[in-house]
């Protein structure tokens, strides 16, 4: 019995020695191309009601279902602090670092209201819009989060990063249909002419 609970202790050292030697800050980026000018897909982004529509997290995170900008908050802007609720009653507020229309939107999440604040220390994130040919935007969405402690290391090497992996390419997939869908919408309004 011994000898079983001393190996599980070793066995248990290791683990948290590996942990310690993992960084705790990671950082990942992912890209889209969409077919429409930087303006068409920022007006996607400085929305920020219009998150909860596209947005999606991995599947084993909450929904976000309210994306607002918060009470005595400017709508948009260096100064501007967005809310998000999900459908776990989870509220996390995104204060935003830069503000560069057409070119830069980047934030950082306050985890102090969230369930989730035992996961992660920070969490930044950075969309960069740049022209592409004559018509067209190549989008870079950046995600950079840091946990401390070797427990929360593993976890991040083996569970969180992967589920951010997952919303990274989810986010981008849903800002480049969400910005072709209202092109498509304003391109059908009445009056406007349509080219063959």
């Amino acid at each position: 019995m011994k000898k079983i609970l001393a190996g599980l202790i070793l066995a248990v050292l290791a683990v948290l020695a590996l942990g310690a030697t993992l960084p705790g800050k990671t950082a990942l980026a992912g890209k889209a191309a969409v077919n429409l000018p930087p303006q068409a897909v920022w007006a996607v982004l400085a929305d920020a009601p219009g998150y909860a529509k596209w947005h999606r997290g991995a599947d084993k995170w909450p929904k976000l279902t309210k994306s607002e900008w918060a009470a005595g908050s400017p709508k948009g802007g260096r100064q501007s602090t967005r809310l998000c609720t999900y459908d776990n009653g989870d509220v996390c507020s995104q204060a935003t670092i830069a503000w560069e229309p057409g070119k830069r939107y980047s934030w950082a999440v306050d985890f102090a209201a969230s369930k989730l604040s035992w996961r992660l220390d920070s969490l930044k994130e950075e969309v960069l819009l740049e022209p592409s040919g004559k018509t067209g935007t190549d989008v870079t969405w950046s995600t950079e989060y840091f946990v401390h402690g070797p427990v929360m290391k593993l976890m991040s090497r083996f569970m969180i990063r992967s589920n951010v992996e997952v919303a990274l390419a989810r986010a981008l997939e849903g800002l480049k249909a969400e910005a072709e869908s209202r092109a498509a919408a304003k391109a059908k309004r009445p009056g406007r002419s349509r080219k063959a």
